[in-house]
Parts: C-alpha cells; structure tokens; sequence
C-alpha cells in the first residue's frame, strides 16, 4: 500500500510546496520516470488506480469571522487485473465557527466506484459514479443535499516527463428535504511536465455552470414562485421573486471558467528552488449553494408594503411591513476576475541525518487589490451610489518564512 498526502489549500491561495531533489545524483529509466510522474499527479487522475491512502487539510476563511477547517481521508481499493477497478470512501472533519454558532464534527461521506475502460501503457479511459451521502453530524457541517456525479475521464501520458489529463463530470442534485433538483456540468484539463534540468511546468483549465430550478416547489410552500426575506441574527437574507417577468427561482448560470498555472525550476549545484503558482478565476460569491460554479453579486432592494403590491401583484404576509428582495437574476453580474501570483524559493539543508526545508513565500507579488467582496444593498434614492462598492480586498503582498524538519 501506498501512502500520498494531497495538496493543502489555504483561505488564500499558497504556492505548492515542491522539494529540491537530493544531492546525490539518481538515474532513472523511462518507465520509472513515467511512473514517477503518474504517481506525483495521481490524486488528480481518476484512471489511477491504485491503493492508496490520501488526506487532504484546508482552511477556508469566508467572511470575518466565518471559517471552516477540513480534514478529509480517503481509502482507494484498487483490485482487478492490472488493478482497472477502484473503489473508495472519503470521510471528512469539520468544524465550522460563525458568529452565531460552532460545530465540529463529521460531515458529509463520500463514496465512489471507477472502471478503466480501455488500458495501455500510453493512454487510458475510465468512467465514475459518486455519490455524496447525507451523513454530516450538524446542519453547519453539511448541506440537506445527496448528489450522484458520474464522470468519464482520460489520460494521455505524451511522453516519460508529460501527462494529460482530462475529466467531464455531470452532477445530480437532490435536495433530500424539500425534493429540489439541481444539475452541474463540469470539465476539467491539466497537463503536467517535469522536464530534464529541474524545470517543471503544470497547467489545467475548469469550467462549469448550474442550472437550478425550485419555482414549483415554492409556489407549493409560499403560494407564489419566490421566498420570503428571512433573518438569523444580524444576518438577512433577501427574498427570491420575479424580475422582469422571469422568476429568479429558475437559473442558468452562465459558464465560469478558472485557469491555473505552475512553474518551478531547481537552480542547479546549490539545489535551490524557485517556483510560482499563478491563478485565475471568476470572483464569486463564497457560501454558494448546490449545483453551482459560483455564486453572483446581490442588488437588494428594501421594498414598502405599497411597492412589493404594485411590481410583484402580490401582498407581504399578515405583520410583514417591507420585503427585501434581490433585484438581480443568479449569475447576471459578477465582481472582476481574481488573477494572483505566489512565489516561493526554498532550499534543503542536511546535518548529520536532519534535513531541513528552509524556504521564503511572497503572496500576491503583483499586490493585486481586486475586491472579493461587495456592498449588496441597493439604495434607489441615491441611484446605488454604495452599490457593489468593495468591502473586502485580497490579503496585500506579505512574505513568510518557514522551516520544515524531517529527522
């Protein structure tokens, strides 16, 4: 059995750790280059099938003070001849802080089954199913959603330093408590090269939109296609009605796509490593719900008793005074794209059997302030002079110094 530890993710994003190579010189041959090679981006590659346990940590920080810490463990059982079925269970653990409540706990397993289909030593094809189970611990630590996501992927390797690989997912979501049904599609293409010299380059592309329709429900609940405003705390949430004639509850996103680039080179006799990671992807909404690539920007818009009469031809509920109502369609605007560079330079340092990863990471080298979020509120008086002003920024330019041991 074979043991991978996945990429860790951070709220912002950091640039992956790659360690120089040892100070004595190893020879590889082609096929144990190529395997080497596989077995770096195999956690990405779904037609790798082989045991392995892999466990992925991240942390994301939604908005001050929302946060949420992930550890996620994942078992693959490969079996068959040349090991072309997969099976494995992923477990995750949660704990999500908010101002209102805590959880920790388990969250949401999932489990999933993979045939490759055609099987060489230069290419291969498969095919997947997996499903998302309702298992979570707490409402905070997953959502009232079961989806089923088939997938056909694929996976050229080029050459003994390059590979293809590529994947098509179709998800299914059923909201198990309110019968909901959401669909998303999802490509996704990478292409890995560790050239000769110590130069490695990575690039992938992703796609994808949702399509979500819950107006028949609604109007089963509340006698009309849209939800009524709902308020926790100090959070509110804005009601979902007709606009322009066209019910909000009915949405096709359009299609958000996010690129991603690596680059890392070894500087060769002093065994130094430089290497930048590079971004860039639609600014969404964190928080998004099922079945979609990201969630767009509000326009809410507090509506009088008189007002909500005369646009929507329907009266507020018995004691309701105003409606706030979010004057935009789901995936009409979005904020500016996020582009972001990281840079990162380490070394590997031996005494007397301690190694130590000494190395320097820059964040967003450009010092880039693109706004990640935005004021949601829609004054008409002032013609929403506040509207879609930033609130939050990306994290400016900083260094941090780190030191890993092994001993």
């Amino acid at each position: 059995m074979s043991f991978a530890q996945g990429p860790q993710t951070q709220g912002q994003p950091q640039p992956t750790t790659i360690l120089a190579p040892d100070e004595e010189t190893t020879i590889f041959t082609p096929d144990e280059e190529t395997a080497e090679l596989e077995e770096e981006v195999g956690d990405r590659d779904l037609t790798y099938l082989r045991t392995r346990l892999v466990y992925r940590y991240d942390h994301k920080q939604l908005e001050v003070p929302v946060s949420t810490d992930r550890f996620r463990l994942r078992l693959l059982y490969a079996f068959g001849p040349k090991q072309r079925f997969g099976a494995s269970v992923l477990m995750p653990w949660l704990q999500t802080d908010t101002p209102l409540a805590s959880a920790r706990g388990s969250g949401d397993a999932e489990m999933q089954f993979t045939a490759n289909l055609t099987y060489s030593e230069r290419f291969r094809t498969g095919v997947g199913i997996q499903a998302t189970l309702q298992t979570s611990s707490d409402a905070l630590l997953g959502g009232a959603t079961t989806t089923i996501k088939p997938d056909w992927s694929f996976t050229g390797v080029l050459s003994s330093h390059i590979q293809l690989t590529g994947a098509f997912f179709y998800k299914q979501s059923i909201h198990t408590t309110r019968g909901i049904r959401a669909k998303q599609f999802e490509p996704d293409v990478t292409l890995n090269a560790r050239l000769r010299n110590g130069l490695s380059l990575q690039g992938g592309t992703s796609t994808g939109r949702g399509v979500n329709n819950t107006c028949d429900v609604l109007t089963g609940r509340f006698g009309r296609p849209m939800t009524p405003t709902t308020t926790v705390g100090t959070t509110t949430t804005a009601a979902i009605a007709v606009i322009n004639g066209q019910p909000a509850c009915a949405s096709t996103e359009p299609w958000l796509t996010s690129a991603r680039g690596l680059v890392s080179y070894t500087i060769p006799k002093v065994d130094v490593l430089v290497s930048a990671i590079l971004r860039s992807q639609p600014n969404v909404q964190p928080g998004a719900d099922v079945a979609t690539a990201g969630a767009s920007r509000a326009a809410n818009f507090l509506m009088s008793a008189a007002q909500f009469q005369t646009l929507t031809g329907q009266s507020l509920r018995t004691g309701v005074t105003t409606e706030q109502v979010n004057l935009l369609l789901p995936g009409q605007i979005y904020g500016e794209r996020v582009n972001n560079i990281d840079l990162r330079v380490a070394k590997i340092v031996r005494v007397k059997g301690t190694k130590a990863n000494v190395g320097i990471d820059l964040y967003n080298l450009t010092n880039k302030n693109t706004g990640t979020t935005f004021e949601a509120t829609y004054d008409p008086a002032s013609q929403g002079a506040r509207w879609m002003v930033p609130t939050a920024v990306l994290q400016p330019r900083f260094l941090r110094f780190n030191v890993q041991l092994d001993f």
